[in-house]
C-alpha cells in the first residue's frame, strides 16, 4: 500500500495517500473518494470547528471525532454519520461543525461527479482549555508527517 505515515497524539497509523477515482464508469454517474492523510477536509472550501461544550471540557473528554459524509456535485453534503465520537457530550458540536461543511465542486472529465470520505476533529485540553483541531492543523503544528 502506497501512504504516509502518521504520527498521531494517541499513536500512529498508515492511511493512503488521497486519491481521485472514477468508479461505476458504466454508470453516468462519477464518484470521488476523498481519502487521505487530511481525509475530505483537502477538498473543503468551508469547514468550521467543533465548539468544545465547556461540560466536555469540564470532565476532561478527549480524542478523535471521526464522520463519514457523501457530498453532492455542487459540494453540498447529502448524508452523514459519526463514526467515531470519544464521548457523547461532543457528538452534537461535531454534527454541527459537519453540517457546516461545504466542499468545492467535484467534476471528473467534465462531468459532475459525487464524492464521499471523512471528516477528523481531535477534542484535546490543554492547561484547562479546550481545543479542537483537524489533521492539517495537525500536521502544520507538530510537522509530524512525511511526504
Amino acid at each position: 500500500m502506497i501512504g504516509h505515515l502518521i504520527i498521531w497524539p494517541l499513536g500512529w497509523s498508515i492511511v493512503p495517500l488521497i486519491t481521485l477515482s472514477a468508479c461505476n464508469r458504466t454508470a453516468t454517474k462519477h464518484e470521488i473518494s476523498m481519502i487521505g492523510a487530511l481525509g475530505a477536509e483537502s477538498f473543503a472550501i468551508s469547514a468550521p470547528l467543533p465548539v468544545y461544550p465547556a461540560e466536555a471540557i469540564k470532565q476532561k473528554k478527549e480524542g478523535l471525532a471521526v464522520a463519514s459524509v457523501v457530498v453532492d456535485s455542487d459540494g453540498h453534503i447529502t448524508r452523514s454519520a459519526l463514526e467515531q465520537i470519544p464521548d457523547p457530550l461532543l457528538a452534537r458540536s461535531v454534527e454541527d461543525a459537519v453540517r457546516g461543511t461545504v466542499f468545492r465542486k467535484l467534476i471528473i472529465d467534465g462531468s459532475p461527479a459525487t464524492g464521499r470520505g471523512k471528516l477528523f476533529y481531535y477534542f484535546r485540553i490543554e492547561n484547562g482549555h479546550g481545543l479542537v483541531e483537524t489533521p492539517r492543523q495537525i500536521f502544520s503544528r507538530r510537522q509530524a508527517w512525511e511526504p
